[in-house]
């Protein structure tokens, strides 16, 4: 007999425990910043990126694919790396054909790969609105970065600060930010990428301010679940919750 699956039960077919104190747990420490247990663990608010709220605008879309005058532009190139020994971040900085700046960070392991693309961004626009520079572009090759900026609902703290930090009444500045094909021969983006692979490589000085992403946080405990029912000796399916099911007729 084929199956139809339609609902959500309100408990874990795994385990038998209710699917809501999990997800209790996950909104304490993500959206309401408290530390919060679930199957006797603690989970620290401190350790986890904190949802923002939303903008009631979107003055950012703008600056995405802008113009940007072509008179003493600052070129920046930004990339983020994940190799299998850590996480890093790069930005390298052009006047005309001459590099002028460059910087990495080497962020922490359990950090994304698109928190890292992210953190470059935003540490170009940091670092760029302190210098003299007026014209600057910064190019990526993260195509969900650049449409996550340009995206009017995303509440990631990332993003945040790169639309905050962008705004010319912020700092005076005339940003821009575009996407560019990756490794395809242009001398700031396989700069930036170096960079930011030797950041990730770096086993001495994972100094990152980065929290752990939010996403993380519903990984790790959806693995509890299926970890305490493994433990307990009942029948592990290869989803933890299943739906509700009514015979599906012929």
């Amino acid at each position: 007999m084929e199956v139809l699956w339609l609902l959500k039960p309100p408990w874990n077919s795994v385990t038998g425990t209710p699917v809501a104190p999990r997800e209790s747990c996950y909104g304490s420490v993500i959206r309401l910043h408290k530390d919060s247990k679930f199957n006797n663990k603690l989970y620290r608010a401190s350790d986890f990126e904190h949802i923002v709220s939303q903008w009631k605008e979107a003055p950012w879309k703008k600056i995405i694919n802008k113009q940007v005058d072509e008179t003493n532009k600052t070129n920046i190139y930004t990339d983020g790396s994940k190799t299998e020994r850590g996480v890093g971040s790069a930005f390298v900085a052009y006047q005309g054909n001459k590099e002028t700046h460059e910087w990495k960070e080497t962020l922490r392991n359990s950090n994304s790969i698109y928190q890292a693309e992210l953190n470059a961004i935003s540490q170009a626009i940091l670092w760029a609105s302190t210098s003299s520079y007026t014209n600057i572009e910064i190019h990526t090759d993260s195509e969900s970065s650049v449409k996550s900026i340009y995206k009017f609902f995303n509440n990631n703290p990332l993003i945040y600060k790169i639309r905050k930090n962008i705004q010319p009444e912020t700092n005076g500045k005339n940003f821009a930010i575009s996407w560019i094909k990756a490794h395809i021969g242009i001398a700031g983006n396989e700069r930036a990428d170096t960079l930011a692979k030797e950041a990730a490589n770096n086993d001495q000085h994972k100094n990152g301010q980065i929290n752990t992403p939010a996403s993380a946080l519903k990984y790790q405990l959806k693995r509890k679940v299926y970890y305490t029912g493994k433990k307990s000796g009942m029948k592990v399916k290869q989803e933890e919750e299943h739906s509700t099911s009514i015979p599906k007729p012929h």
